[in-house]
């Protein structure tokens, strides 16, 4: 499905509704070989909205962008698939590279022989997903697939400030007062390349993208980024046309764009008895949301973290708050566990985010982004959640007073941008369509003989597993949707315009062939 109806009640569906929405929540970005239905619905809200200049919201990337720093000892983490030095042959298990000094230099007969890790470039560390955000950007013309020329807007020959930004906030209260830093850096869009700008206002070199200080993302201020005030963040967002919300971990999200303040026990910090301490950072952007006065743009966390209930009940079913807690390093020489779970910093915030509801997103939707078909021609379990999200709503009954409805997106190519978009927008919920255009690796001999059972002629006319039905447009497509509309069905007899394989998480279905 791309739409279900995960609980019923009296009350019906929430209408409330925010005419103002300027929302694009995308499963895989936004990036030039995205179709050009969801480029197009861009760039008319881009022709709508003044301002100038984009934000990348960085907050989701935090334990990405600290890989280089923490995935560097082999004694912890060679069994990983990915390491931030280099390996013979690069998998897990693999003899770590080093480059040893000469032994007893000087002809002092009684030192030992000094040997280094090799460490992974930039470069290699981008084509694994984990390079800085400046570097990729800069050769990359991206970051968490939101594309500089397609955020940049139509014209590119616009020169165009670029900000990225994140809060630094690990729940520490001090005399009543949470302790937090907005980091804060600068660049710009020029001949549609990204360049990066130092605090002190000069451009980059070619080789200040690959120092270390151009990699760091903790509490600390770099010659890149810089520690402003609430005033000066909020000037920045009230300037910007569009913000682009990083995919990563989702509760990083939740935690930085949380209207108040919460303590390490997920208590709201208070001014007084009845007053919450505001979190500048998530005001800043949520306001601005809020307003119509920019477009938000979400990736992956940057969506999810919008659905009316997250909670490890969105994930598999076998997910367990452990995966709450994090080192994160703090600074060069300190690191610290970061809880974010319901009994951690987000407390209730980690089920309810109320991120959507402070927008007024209508109609309680909880969003599932990288529904994957596979070449064994069955789905990765993403939609399997909501089943027993749905089994979790209905046991309290009377709990909840108003509906609750899923909505499900498909990858077709990640890394190109081909995924399914939702649209909110002027009191209008849309449905963008993504487009896979090439079928997927040979059928196997076990594929085949599981699909050729119930479907020999299905199979006799493709050599290849496709990854989408026929008859969907290369340009994408797009239906509006309402809850009076029902479950809408992406695949299958049911579906009235199929865009999805028709399989579970299992394999083909026996009602009908695959496509």
């Amino acid at each position: 499905m791309a739409f279900a109806t995960l609980l019923t009640t009296e009350g019906g569906p929430e209408e409330n509704f925010n005419p103002h929405l300027k929302m694009l929540l995308t499963s895989g970005g936004l990036m030039p070989t995205s179709v050009s239905n969801q480029i197009q619905t861009y760039y008319k809200m881009f022709s709508q909205t003044a301002g100038q200049g984009i934000l990348y919201l960085l907050d989701a990337k935090m334990y990405t962008l600290q890989f280089q720093r923490t995935m560097i000892n082999p004694e912890k983490v060679n069994n990983e698939k990915y390491v931030a030095y280099k390996r013979e042959p690069d998998v897990p298990g693999g003899m770590p590279v080093r480059v040893c000094k000469p032994a007893c230099p000087d002809g002092n007969s009684t030192c030992e022989q000094e040997c280094d890790l090799v460490m992974k470039t930039q470069e290699e560390l981008m084509h694994i997903g984990y390079a800085s955000a400046l570097y990729t950007l800069k050769h990359a013309g991206h970051y968490s697939n939101g594309h500089v020329r397609i955020l940049q807007g139509p014209e590119g020959n616009v020169e165009t400030p670029v900000y990225l930004s994140y809060l630094w906030y690990d729940g520490e209260v001090l005399h009543g007062a949470p302790e937090f830093k907005i980091l804060l850096g600068q660049g710009l869009i020029r001949g549609g390349n990204f360049i990066a700008k130092k605090t002190n206002g000069e451009e980059f070199t070619d080789d200040d993208y690959s120092k270390p200080w151009a990699t760091t993302m903790d509490s600390t201020e770099t010659a890149f980024f810089q520690n402003v005030s609430p005033a000066e963040f909020e000037r920045v967002v009230q300037g910007v046309k569009t913000i682009f919300s990083c995919g990563g971990d989702t509760f990083l999200t939740i935690k930085a764009l949380q209207p108040s303040f919460r303590d390490r026990k997920g208590d709201l910090v208070k001014r007084s008895r009845n007053q919450e301490q505001p979190n500048p950072y998530g005001l800043a952007v949520l306001n601005a949301v809020k307003s119509g006065s920019v477009i938000y743009v979400g990736q992956s966390a940057g969506t999810v973290a919008m659905s009316w209930i997250v909670g490890a009940l969105t994930k598999d079913p076998s997910s367990t708050c452990e995966k709450c807690k994090f080192d994160i390093l703090k600074n060069e020489s300190s690191a610290e566990q970061l809880d974010l779970g319901p009994e951690g910093l987000l407390g209730k915030t980690w089920l309810f985010p109320g991120l959507g509801e402070y927008l007024n997103i209508p109609y309680r939707l909880v969003l599932r982004p990288h529904l994957d078909f596979k070449n064994d021609c069955s789905f990765t379990p993403n939609a399997r959640s909501l089943l027993v999200l749905s089994e979790f709503l209905a046991a309290p009954v009377g709990a909840f007073k108003h509906n609750v409805y899923g909505v499900v997106m498909s990858d077709y190519n990640f890394s190109t941008g081909s995924s399914d978009m939702l649209e909110i927008s002027g009191k209008t919920v849309r449905y963008h369509v993504g487009f896979c255009p090439q079928s997927g690796a040979l059928i196997s001999d076990d594929v085949r003989a599981k699909v050729g059972e119930m479907y020999p002629e299905w199979l006799a006319q493709h050599v290849q597993m496709p990854c989408q039905p026929s008859g969907n447009s290369p340009e994408g497509w797009s239906f509006t949707w309402q809850p009076s509309d029902g479950d809408v069905y992406a695949a299958g007899p049911k579906a009235k315009r199929p865009f999805r394989m028709f399989a579970d998480m299992h394999g083909p279905l026996s009602e009908a062939p695959p496509s």
